[in-house]
């Protein structure tokens, strides 16, 4: 299933995807980028400097679950699952073009918590990069605003954030937490958020992504 909304992202719709596998919907999304870390368990990322058509394999900052990644400012930033690993990264970061990668930024005195947060989603937009955790405490939400170079956690009530993205002057992310789905709305940079609505009849639906183009915002979910 997905969500669909159009202009002001205050009314949100459902619609189904009819694809059925079982007694469950699925709605599948593939997108073609030109610097990945967002697979299952890939530990460097991959980096196509052209056409996208060869790739070539680039040493991480660290062996760690990277999970999603993101340009702007001149920069592309990675973020990891940093519990994963006993002396976890949680960002790297790439001034190259992915060719090279570091793991030494600043934390602005929240590295305990966003070290050790299980890091989802990572997207840019209007001088600020944004990432998001699936996490029960702690920092959910982090935020750099000088190409990802130092961050600062941003304390939130929701829990399991699972995807982040910008879009016409805002910041969306879909969250879990109480046993109902959440779309977190963000109108000053990431700073501080609050929610939109719930999803109806799909409350408890596991939102995995939301995304921005052409003048939608469009959420998706596994079904019930």
């Amino acid at each position: 299933m997905c969500k669909k909304w159009t202009r002001k992202s205050v009314t949100w719709e459902v619609r189904l995807k009819p694809e059925i596998r079982g007694s469950k919907r699925y709605f599948f999304s593939f997108v073609s980028v030109f610097l990945f870390a967002a697979c299952l368990q890939i530990i460097t990322p991959t980096v196509a400097l052209s056409d996208g058509q060869s790739w070539t394999s680039i040493t991480a900052a660290e062996a760690n679950w990277w999970k999603s990644v993101a340009y702007g400012d001149g920069a592309w930033v990675a973020i990891a699952n940093g519990s994963s690993n006993a002396n976890p990264t949680t960002v790297m970061r790439s001034t190259d073009n992915g060719m090279t990668w570091s793991n030494n930024f600043d934390f602005a005195g929240d590295s305990t918590s966003l070290i050790s947060a299980n890091f989802m989603s990572v997207a840019y937009g209007d001088g600020v990069f944004v990432a998001v955790a699936d996490a029960s405490n702690g920092q959910k939400v982090m935020r750099s605003t000088d190409g990802g170079y130092s961050w600062n956690g941003i304390q939130t009530s929701v829990d399991q954030w699972s995807s982040v993205a910008y879009g016409n002057g805002t910041w969306h992310a879909v969250a879990y937490s109480g046993g109902s789905g959440r779309l977190m709305r963000s109108v000053d940079g990431g700073g501080s958020w609050s929610t939109v609505n719930t999803f109806g009849a799909f409350d408890n639906a596991q939102w995995w992504s939301v995304s921005y183009g052409d003048g939608v915002w469009i959420a998706v979910a596994k079904g019930r």
